[in-house]
């Protein structure tokens, strides 16, 4: 990936968040939020291509998901 590329991270683990990479420096990616002023420094492993590949990651897709081991929200 490389400056002005579009790409996802996951938020919360709950949702995908789409992102501008604005700058690769020391194993980190700079990226702001598309539509927004705010920027993050995150690694390589969390960044992906599409929605849908940052989706595949997204541990719980539901909140029944949420509650099915003890029953309190995780």
């Amino acid at each position: 990936m490389k400056k002005g590329d579009k790409c996802y991270i996951i938020e919360n683990n709950s949702r995908a968040q789409a992102v501008e990479i604005i700058n690769y420096s020391g194993g980190f990616y700079t990226v702001k939020y598309v539509g927004g002023k705010t920027a993050l420094r995150v690694r390589a492993e969390r960044l992906f291509k599409t929605e849908e590949s940052a989706g595949e990651h997204i541990p719980y897709k539901t909140e029944a998901d949420k509650t099915k081991y003890n029953g309190q929200l995780l």
